[in-house]
């Protein structure tokens, strides 16, 4: 998000310059005025992007695999179960958000195609369920979320938190 913040930082520079030129060759107030609030704008918008790029990851190297699901399952038509066999991964750690559908849905693709799966209790979670009937309690978000975790049976390993989940590196063969 560097980039993007130089390349707003730019357009800002642009605009505040063209502001004060325009009103001095239209004497327009509407246009120099949305000429004015664009620079405004796109200084507070590279403020932002300079703001959290410095906070960020840096992007994805050429080398490593970024893949984008349309579905629950993380397996469903993204190829991460032929990513996970070329890189001879056995053992699978399974976060997100919505436990009892994405995360549910990805941790049970993977049982269902032979990994181990770990999923940390700290590292998934929903929204409460809302009442069904007028009176009836809402279901708390946490409820919801192990009610998930236990949905999976016996086969998946619930760990208490993320920082337990460790991997030893793969010895190349």
């Amino acid at each position: 998000m560097k980039v993007e913040a130089w390349i707003f930082g730019l357009n800002a520079a642009f605009f505040a310059l063209v502001a004060p030129a325009y009103w001095f060759i239209t004497y327009d107030p509407s246009g120099t005025s949305a000429l004015v609030m664009t620079a405004l704008l796109t200084v507070l918008v590279t403020f932002y992007l300079g703001f959290h790029a410095s906070k960020m990851e840096p992007r994805p190297l050429e080398s490593e695999s970024v893949l984008r699901k349309t579905e629950d399952s993380g397996f469903a038509g993204t190829g991460l179960n032929e990513l996970l066999q070329d890189q001879q991964i056995q053992v699978l750690s399974v976060c997100g958000v919505m436990s009892e559908m994405c995360v549910a849905a990805t941790a049970r693709g993977a049982m269902e195609r032979g990994y181990d799966v770990v999923l940390a209790h700290d590292s998934h979670a929903t929204f409460p369920v809302p009442p069904y009937l007028p009176g009836e309690p809402e279901v708390p978000a946490e409820h919801a979320a192990r009610v998930a975790e236990w949905s999976l049976g016996d086969t998946v390993i619930i760990t208490p938190l993320a920082t337990d989940v460790r991997f030893a590196p793969r010895l190349k063969s």
